[in-house]
């Protein structure tokens, strides 16, 4: 869980001026309303790391390095992709892990939590299949239908496209449900 703003509800970022009011809360300094008196300023990470009373949160923070074994061509694409789009390296890889194993980890996660079985994420998946394949039989544009057969044979049986799809089936139940 990351440390936000009590103000602006905005999570902190090591660079972020922020100062500790007198009960040790931590506000940006944009966000300060002159409430509490200031007890000290400067960066987020200036301030965490100088009181003692943040030590589990730096422990939280703390980053760990993780080598990877990566061929140069890779590496250069890794770089040039994520210069492109203004982000670190780091934060790229980040990125990718959560959206294609963390997140829909999760999901099954909470579906197997709240169902107490995976049966209903199956038979979505299953339903799935049966519509694609009906769509690629009945497709009179050839091209068209080698694209669901694609589709429903790659593309569905990856887990973050699975779970993604079906929080959108949950979500229209539910509307569905409460009349909307």
């Amino acid at each position: 869980m990351e440390m936000h703003c009590s103000v602006c509800r905005q999570p902190y970022k090591d660079d972020d001026m922020v100062l500790l009011d007198e009960y040790n809360t931590v506000i940006h300094q944009s966000c300060y309303g002159l409430e509490t008196q200031i007890q000290d300023l400067g960066t987020f990470h200036q301030v965490i790391n100088k009181y003692d009373f943040f030590k589990q949160l730096r422990k939280k923070n703390e980053k760990k390095q993780l080598t990877l074994n990566l061929d140069e061509q890779t590496i250069t694409n890794m770089q040039k992709y994520a210069k492109l789009h203004n982000v670190s390296v780091d934060d790229l890889v980040t990125a990718l892990f959560i959206e294609h194993a963390q997140a829909p980890m999760e999901t099954v996660g909470r579906i197997q939590k709240e169902q107490g079985n995976l049966d209903e994420l199956d038979e979505f998946g299953k339903k799935l299949n049966k519509y694609l394949d009906e769509a690629a039989a009945n497709e009179e544009d050839e091209k068209m239908a080698e694209v669901l057969n694609q589709l429903n044979k790659v593309h569905i049986s990856k887990l973050e496209v699975l779970t993604d799809l079906y929080k959108v089936y949950e979500e229209n139940k539910k509307a569905q449900y409460f009349g909307h």
